[in-house]
């Protein structure tokens, strides 16, 4: 029984067709608060990495914050902090390597602790 639930995500999202995404992530976010319904449930706005992002990735980013909104969830928009520090990618390019996770979680720490303050 969590008091918080933090999702980030969607980069992998963006080759599939819209319809798709949108069902999988009210899908995702309806089956959070059903099974968690006291858990505060926070929405990161999905992250592409060091090199600029497709336009997809804002359309799913708009249906993730409609979802988690929708829920009585929170939602978290910040500038991709690796976008443009190739030096802190792993080398698959693709997933940020312990330099990149902790410029998120610097990113991220004050956002997420205000939000659990208020619930508090």
């Amino acid at each position: 029984h969590p008091d918080a639930v933090v999702v980030s995500g969607g980069r992998n999202d963006v080759s599939d067709g819209q319809s798709t995404v949108d069902t999988a992530i009210k899908s995702l976010f309806t089956a959070l608060h059903k099974k968690l319904p006291d858990a505060t449930i926070i929405a990161i706005e999905p992250m592409w990495g060091d090199s600029d992002k497709p336009s997809e990735l804002n359309t799913i980013a708009a249906s993730v914050k409609k979802d988690v909104t929708g829920i009585g969830g929170h939602y978290i928009a910040v500038a991709d902090p690796i976008h443009g520090h190739s030096s802190w990618m792993a080398s698959n390019e693709a997933d940020p390597n312990d330099q990149g996770y902790a410029a998120i979680a610097k990113a991220l720490a004050p956002k997420i602790q205000a939000i659990l303050t208020q619930q508090s």
